[in-house]
């Protein structure tokens, strides 16, 4: 991996693997950076591991013959990317409980007022879309980038949340809940809410693409420059 595909590290596709593997009832177990992991026969993956040997690595081809790799552009953790997308396309992030344990200030409790009842009244109930993309740019080897990015919209005025973003891809990487529960939206409302998120993700990622593009045309036209000059010299010689 390059700086370029930060912030995918082996730390957030290692934990990832882990947690999708425990929600899938594997038995993990850790050696350093290798894991030998099985999976139960009636485990609900396509996915088939019986006492394999996974290894955390910076680069796929890394790893020796029979040993699989885990790292942001191996074939394995493409495969469970896919495999969770197809089981949780749609799903929800509750933030809110239904019993709070109100707490009164001190200068309330150390005084002499008594109090009779209390209560509590959200400010307002918020309703968001977070979605996972899971973004390639295929260029040069060198600067072939894949990231894991989320975007959060927010229901009622279709604006971005950012710091949601930031929580719910937290939870996507170490929570083993199901996400499949919760509200149903009617199609017009997901349908507006998903492409404000493709507009969030594109302003987002322009930076990221731009400046990947730019390096990569960069070591192209020196790659270029080099063959240019040995085929000059080449002729030369040949004269």
């Amino acid at each position: 991996m390059t700086d370029a595909a930060l912030p995918v590290t082996e730390r957030a596709v290692e934990r990832f693997t882990e947690a999708y593997l425990r929600s899938l009832g594997a038995e993990i177990e850790k050696r350093g950076r290798q894991w030998t992991v099985t999976l139960p026969a009636d485990a609900d993956t396509a996915l088939e591991l019986d006492g394999d040997v996974l290894e955390i690595v910076s680069d796929p081809d890394e790893v020796d013959e029979g040993v699989i790799a885990i790292s942001p552009e191996a074939p394995f953790v493409e495969r469970m990317l896919d495999e969770s997308a197809d089981k949780t396309l749609l799903g929800s992030l509750s933030l809110t409980q239904d019993h709070f344990e109100l707490q009164l200030p001190p200068w309330i409790t150390g005084g002499t007022v008594e109090v009779v009842d209390r209560s509590f009244t959200p400010y307002y109930d918020r309703r968001a879309l977070c979605a996972l993309f899971h973004v390639g740019i295929e260029t040069v080897s060198e600067y072939q980038t894949e990231e894991l990015h989320a975007v959060a919209v927010d229901l009622n005025d279709h604006e971005e949340r950012p710091r949601l973003a930031e929580t719910y891809l937290d939870l996507a990487e170490d929570d083993q809940r199901d996400p499949s529960e919760g509200r149903q939206f009617d199609d017009q409302t997901l349908g507006d809410a998903i492409e404000t998120a493709n507009e969030v993700l594109e302003r987002e990622i322009a930076p990221m693409v731009r400046d990947t593009r730019e390096r990569a045309t960069r070591a192209a036209e020196v790659e270029l420059r080099r063959v240019s000059a040995v085929r000059t010299a080449a002729t030369r010689r040949d004269r």
